[in-house]
């Protein structure tokens, strides 16, 4: 147990007939797709810990939640600490909360997209009994302080890590995210963004060393390839969507300039927000962004303020 398993240079991944019989089972268990993601990345030692949502029962807006029973429910969560338990992990049981169905803004040229409230357990799980039942003490102090020791179970770069803790102690506490030492995905060259491999980028980049730190990125979509290449393909194609949509959105707020009589340019508050970097620097004055507070995620992205997909 805890040892890193060895991705060959080229080529796929010699899977058992066992280890394809468990990606099949972890492809239906009743959680998203980044938790997956994890849960794989633990299994071959790629991560050392991560924590994860099971999805007990899911809804839609407008619907009642399902109420199910207590055997229901205990089934569920038997199966689920099973097949952790065939992947050889040790597991810790979380706190459980409910989830409510969020319908994100759509973007241009896009419907709207739903995603459907749940009754949500936390699971933490790990290789090793004691690196489960410490990501399982730091999620549930929820204190800065730890964010390095969950960033390393997590499988971070270094690099990264320390970029987030001067962010915190020196950014963060002053709503100042222009003074932080990581970068922005969205101002990386688009060389960079248009590669697979970013879907994979689950940590804020540094400033500093993002083209090493990327290195991490790739190592892990490579062995997500190799092991579930199913799952691989939906995180790519869900993060070049993503990515499509921003530029539409970008496109669409170019093309909404209009000049008034007193010959300035007119935008409304969201408009401002997603040009404010090319506006301050022509102003030369600096926009403060006011930091979100430290939320609990579900969707298995352990060290949390480092997510990218998190705006600070």
């Amino acid at each position: 147990m805890g040892e890193i398993y060895e991705f060959p240079k080229e080529g796929h991944v010699p899977l058992s007939e066992r280890e394809k019989s468990l990606v099949g089972v972890i492809e239906q268990l009743p959680m998203d797709d980044s938790a997956k993601t994890d849960l794989i990345l633990v299994w071959r030692g790629l991560k050392q810990a991560t924590n994860l949502g099971i999805d007990i029962a899911t809804w839609r807006r407008g619907e009642v939640p399902p109420k199910l029973s207590e055997e229901e429910e205990q089934r569920i969560l038997d199966n689920a600490k099973n097949t952790f338990g065939s992947l050889g992990l040790y597991v810790v049981e979380g706190e459980r909360y409910e989830r409510e169905p969020i319908t994100a803004s759509p973007r241009a040229g896009a419907s709207e997209e739903e995603f459907p409230g749940a009754s949500v357990k936390i699971f933490y799980v790990a290789k090793e009994r004691e690196k489960a039942d410490k990501i399982a003490e730091l999620f549930s102090a929820n204190e800065p302080e730890s964010n390095d020791e969950i960033g390393k179970l997590s499988g971070y770069p270094e690099s990264a890590i320390r970029a987030y803790r001067e962010f915190f102690e020196e950014g963060f506490k002053n709503g100042l995210l222009e003074h932080a030492a990581f970068i922005e995905q969205k101002v990386l060259p688009a060389e960079t963004r248009k590669q697979d491999f970013m879907a994979f980028a689950q940590f804020r980049l540094s400033k500093d060393n993002w083209r090493k730190e990327l290195e991490t990125a790739k190592r892990w979509a490579d062995a997500i390839k190799k092991t579930d290449p199913a799952l691989y393909e939906r995180e790519v194609a869900g993060y070049k969507k993503s990515i499509a949509g921003e530029e539409m959105d970008n496109e669409t707020k170019m093309s909404n300039f209009s000049e008034k009589g007193d010959g300035l340019i007119q935008f409304t508050q969201e408009e401002w927000g997603a040009r404010s970097k090319v506006i301050n620097e022509k102003s030369g004055t600096q926009k403060k962004k006011k930091a979100e507070p430290k939320t609990s995620d579900t969707e298995a992205t352990p060290f949390i303020p480092m997510d990218m997909n998190i705006d600070i």
